[in-house]
């Protein structure tokens, strides 16, 4: 008996075959979906910072260097929790990449490890340190991979509706 694989949900992606058929998220829909993002950390953000500011610098005498300094690793640390948890959710997409029907996979089109979410992350940094180059080149390559995505090993693949 044959099945229907688009009843049982096997698509060729969730099988582990990524293909020349397989359609990448590109530069401009990528760049929405980080604005998206964006938007929907603003407001958690700054409200961590206030509360932070708020409760260190009334309460000791902390030199406003080292505040700040605290301030951005724990933004840092809402950004890395941020992605690597939505990348390496159910989801495989942060809100921006859900809402612009985009997702994130490993070169079989498997759903990412929060480790590999991690270093992907991570490696965004290497992407921003080349001038953006490293974001822009989603625009040219042929699977619409940027740096960061060549070092984690991993796809931005536009998902099923």
């Amino acid at each position: 008996m044959q099945s229907d694989v688009s009843i049982m949900g096997n698509d060729p992606i969730e099988k582990g075959l990524i293909t020349d058929d397989t359609q990448f998220g590109g530069f401009w829909r990528r760049f929405a979906a980080v604005i998206i993002d964006f938007l929907a950390m603003l407001m958690p953000i700054l409200l961590v910072s206030t509360l932070l500011r708020a409760s260190i610098f009334f309460v000791t005498d902390i030199d406003l260097d080292v505040l700040n300094f605290i301030e951005s690793i724990v933004t840092i640390c809402m950004w890395w929790l941020y992605y690597s948890l939505f990348h390496s959710s159910s989801w495989q997409a942060t809100l921006g990449k859900r809402a612009l029907r985009l997702k994130v996979v490993d070169l079989d089109g498997h759903r990412i490890s929060f480790a590999r979410a991690s270093g992907r992350f991570f490696a965004q940094y290497l992407s921003a340190l080349t001038f953006c180059i490293g974001y822009m080149m989603a625009g040219w390559t042929k699977r619409k991979r940027s740096l960061h995505d060549m070092i984690a090993k991993t796809y931005v693949i536009k998902a099923e509706a």
